[in-house]
């Protein structure tokens, strides 16, 4: 099964339908986010949207988005590691004044806005979380967090909100659960090159198709490389 892994759950990944190549690749300033502690970053929601995006009707709260950035940004061992898995792309995660780098926040935005097409396509297919999925990716979220190194992923997993693991484990068991419909290979079967290939065309299709909007605060949705540009 294809590991819904790698930095920050594959975050420049196909497990979480975003491929390095197409990841945000510069820095524009700090944004709509906010001052940070020594290592810390939090986002100023008193500039953040409304609603940070919009996937065929489905919304995406600046809110929710804000969370998700808070959650992790709470820990700067965590930054750190991300860091290193985001250079090849020219992404950082923190902005030199503090806060958070734009380019790491359309990242994450267009991250979200994945999850939402795989949530929709559950909803369609009429499909639950499928319990093998879910173990799967339970137990793999450690290793997936710190870019293979296990230990390290606890220590992380460990640190961030309680309410935040929950949403890394319900979005992973999802996409495992997605990918195992797509390809007819179980979440049990370990990997298989199958799983990255029907999800990749399935995601390419997707994105391809769907009404997607981004608030200008955030960037701009480019149907052409299918990313959130600024």
């Amino acid at each position: 099964m294809l590991a819904a892994g790698g930095a920050y759950v594959a975050l420049t990944g196909h497990g979480s339908g975003v491929p390095a190549s197409s990841a945000s690749t510069s820095s524009d300033g700090r944004g709509p986010t906010a001052t940070a502690g020594p290592g810390v970053a939090r986002v100023d929601r008193t500039r953040f949207p409304l609603v940070a995006a919009s996937v065929n009707g489905a919304v995406l709260s600046g809110a929710a988005l804000a969370d998700e950035l808070d959650a992790v940004g709470s820990v700067p061992a965590y930054l750190s590691v991300l860091d290193s898995q985001l250079a090849d792309n020219g992404t950082t995660t923190r902005a030199a004044g503090g806060g958070f780098d734009a380019g790491f926040v359309r990242t994450v935005l267009r991250r979200r806005i994945v999850f939402l097409l795989v949530e929709a396509e559950l909803t369609s297919r009429k499909l639950a979380v499928d319990p093998a999925c879910e173990a799967s990716a339970t137990a793999q979220l450690p290793t997936d967090l710190a870019g293979g190194d296990t230990p390290e992923g606890r220590t992380f997993l460990a640190a961030l909100p309680t309410a935040y693991r929950a949403d890394l484990l319900r979005w992973n068991a999802e996409l495992r659960t997605l990918q195992q419909s797509l390809s007819g290979v179980r979440c049990t079967a370990g990997n298989d090159p199958a799983v990255g290939r029907t999800y990749a065309a399935w995601l390419d299709g997707r994105l391809a198709s769907a009404r997607i909007t981004v608030d200008p605060a955030l960037g701009h949705w480019d149907p052409a490389t299918a990313t959130v540009r600024a």
